[in-house]
């Protein structure tokens, strides 16, 4: 794992403040895995559109398709984490709690290949059946984006973003209430890492492997 860009008091977040920005990696980042953990610290800052896509990977921008999002959904007016939402429906991590504005929420998902279990500030919140067996990733153009799920184009969200990470294991219980109190856990597993722990510029780096994401439109860092 690589280290830390910063070592200073501050904390950075990504921000996506408008309708236009987004953060994107083209990479196929989950293609293949049979186990899957996604999350990482998101604030909701206003209304953006029906469904807020804080994080989203998929080979279009529906929702209902995609392989993994976080998110909020301002139809229910919850907080959302959903991976196999083309099998599963992106109903099945809907966590029942409401977003406050301007407050930050550790948010995660985590599948073992047969369940998917949600998180909400490191409490389970609502598991699932997920069959690896039935259910497998996109092989091929299915782009990660943050902000929005299909450049800025549609399920666009007002939030910031940091410390967002993808393991291809299913992190425990113990593992996830861990990282929401922001104590370390093991790097096993951990295939991308936007710490977003950066000042300035227009490259989001993955800490963790290849798979930077490029700022567009008005996408920056913030310090918070």
């Amino acid at each position: 794992m690589k280290k830390a860009l910063l070592k200073t008091g501050k904390k950075y977040a990504a921000r996506f403040a408008s309708g236009s920005d987004y953060a994107k990696s083209t990479d196929n980042i989950a293609s293949g895995l049979t186990s899957l953990t996604i999350g990482g610290f998101v604030t909701r800052e206003g209304d953006g559109s029906t469904y807020e896509m804080a994080l989203h990977s998929a080979t279009n921008g529906n929702v209902g398709q995609s392989d993994f999002f976080i998110g909020f959904v301002t139809v229910t007016n919850e907080i959302v984490s959903t991976i196999g939402a083309k099998l599963a429906s992106w109903t099945a991590g809907k966590t029942g709690v409401i977003p406050t504005l301007d407050q930050e929420y550790h948010i995660a998902a985590s599948w073992d290949g047969s369940d998917v279990r949600v998180f909400v500030d490191g409490v389970f919140k609502v598991t699932y059946a997920l069959s690896s067996g039935s259910f497998s990733f996109y092989t091929s153009g299915s782009p990660t984006r943050m902000g929005s799920s299909n450049d800025g184009v549609t399920y666009w969200a007002k939030c910031m973003n940091r410390d967002m990470r993808i393991y291809d294991r299913a992190l425990s219980d113990d593992e996830v209430a861990q990282w929401a109190k922001e104590v370390s856990i093991s790097d096993g597993g951990l295939i991308a890492h936007w710490d977003a722990n950066q000042p300035s510029g227009t490259t989001l780096i993955d800490l963790a492997g290849n798979h930077n994401m490029t700022f567009y439109n008005s996408a920056s860092f913030v310090t918070i």
